[in-house]
């Protein structure tokens, strides 16, 4: 009888036990809304990644384009030495709110880099862009552009 009694009161408790979920819907939303906030900020590094790629890209283009307009056919204070060229794309960069940018002139294969007409300008723009979520780290954008002077 004794045995009968308890386990009466067992299948009680387990009858009521479903019926006291006042936790699980919190818990449950709390996994969902990190997993959402989390998909959220990593869609909006993906757009500001891309975002900051394209302008990368776009100043490399404009130093390229400014090194060739600027060749050596015009004055001596607008020349297009590389430091002019780098401090061109460093203010377009700042202009554009990329904040620091490393500017190179890597070599170019069959081309002169005498600032004559013919001869390429190859200008490479870098910089790092820092996502916002912890979990990913920063990634170097980087971009080439390659021009030829024309007259």
């Amino acid at each position: 009888m004794r045995h009968q009694r308890f386990r009466g009161r067992v299948r009680d408790r387990r009858r009521e036990l479903p019926r006291n979920e006042s936790g699980g819907a919190l818990v449950e939303f709390t996994i969902a809304a990190s997993i959402f906030l989390l998909l959220l900020f990593g869609i909006m590094d993906l757009g500001r990644a891309m975002w900051m790629f394209g302008t990368v890209a776009h100043v490399a283009k404009e130093g390229a384009r400014y090194g060739i307009v600027q060749g050596s056919d015009v004055n001596s204070t607008l020349a297009a030495t590389q430091s002019a060229v780098t401090t061109y794309v460093q203010n377009e960069a700042t202009n554009y709110g990329i904040g620091t940018v490393t500017v190179s002139f890597p070599s170019v294969n069959g081309c002169n880099a005498n600032n004559n007409p013919g001869s390429c300008i190859a200008v490479q723009v870098s910089c790092q862009f820092k996502p916002v979520l912890w979990i990913l780290s920063t990634i170097t954008l980087t971009s080439n552009s390659q021009m030829v002077i024309s007259f």
